[in-house]
């Protein structure tokens, strides 16, 4: 596969629905790299993937991204498995969310028909 390591990076938050409005304060937080200038119309999604361990740069030059780089069928193969685990930890967040919402629920059904 000859995908780029820009177009992975720019493709993931968007594929995921995962699109972030930040505000400067919170792109502060997010890596910055040396070859990924501000202006780089892939600099956000970039920082995003980066800051959420998704992807780094070359492993012995951390301070550089290569967007420009090839992406080998392993680099991607471990890409999308980390982006499962990624929705998969969500999904769990949200269906304890969902039970706790549940459980208040039933409580206050319960008052209302003492009352």
């Amino acid at each position: 596969m000859n995908f780029r390591r820009v177009l992975i990076g720019c493709l993931l938050p968007a594929a995921c629905s995962l699109a972030i409005a930040t505000t400067h304060a919170q792109r502060s937080m997010f890596p910055t790299y040396r070859d990924v200038p501000e202006d780089h119309w892939a600099a956000l999604p970039i920082s995003w993937v980066s800051g959420e361990g998704m992807m780094t740069g070359p492993a012995k030059q951390m301070e550089y991204f290569a967007p420009g780089a090839p992406v080998d069928r392993a680099q991607l193969a471990t890409v999308i498995f980390r982006l499962d685990q990624r929705l998969l930890r969500r999904i769990e967040e949200l269906e304890l969310r969902v039970a706790s919402l549940e459980h208040d629920i039933t409580l206050l059904e319960g008052e209302l028909r003492r009352r």
